[in-house]
């Protein structure tokens, strides 16, 4: 840690409408005391908690796969095109506030996952069956990205990551859009990305590089 930094332990921090524990946030001192979170920080602890999002074989859901997709900078139509999707199909199901079907999850997550690691892990050694399962080969990948110090291990804290139990999951390309209450970030009702605005230190910290 540099000189002007503050180190906060166990410090709760909310992203994809999910609350985390990173071990370590390093503060900025600020001339008058007070503190703030830098982008640089902001980028190294979305990385962290992208990657666990990974690593999770639960079935993705929107407001995840848009953390995803602003952490990794890879946009929505790169995605849909991967998927062999038009992108509306794509923004429809992120309306819809339903879980992504888990086959396709799972890919999607792998997606991101090369994205934002891929360049560090070119002698990863994977056997027959990781590789024939795709949440095995999550599990692995991620153990090899901790063990390589490309990042950081957070958890998520105890209790529900939303304030409603998670839908049952929707086919991308279906019209059909659940009624779901806004997703709340602190005060903010707004998407992730409004959470920019700093902080103080006695709350929950959260950020967002702007989309594309």
């Amino acid at each position: 840690m540099s000189a002007g930094e503050l180190g906060t332990t166990n410090a709760s921090y909310l992203a994809a409408d999910r609350t985390w524990i990173v071990p370590e946030l390093r503060l900025s001192v600020l001339p008058g005391g007070t503190h703030a979170i830098s982008e640089t920080e902001i980028a190294r602890v979305h990385r962290a908690i992208a990657a666990a999002i990974c690593a999770d074989p639960r079935p993705l859901r929107p407001p995840e796969f848009e953390f995803l997709s602003d952490t990794a900078e890879l946009p929505y139509s790169r995605v849909a095109a991967d998927l062999q999707l038009h992108r509306s199909a794509l923004t429809k199901w992120m309306s819809s506030g339903r879980d992504m079907p888990l086959t396709r999850s799972l890919w999607v997550k792998r997606l991101f996952l090369l994205r934002l690691f891929g360049p560090g892990l070119p002698q990863v050694r994977m056997s027959a069956a990781d590789l024939l399962n795709d949440a095995d080969l999550l599990r692995r990948l991620y153990s090899e990205i901790l063990r390589m110090r490309l990042t950081f291990a957070v958890s998520e804290m105890d209790g529900p990551p939303g304030p409603s139990p998670r839908p049952a999951p929707i086919e991308l390309g279906d019209t059909r859009l659940a009624e779901s209450p806004p997703i709340c970030f602190g005060r903010h009702t707004r998407p992730q990305r409004s959470l920019k605005k700093r902080a103080p230190v006695s709350r929950t910290y959260g950020a967002r590089r702007s989309r594309r």
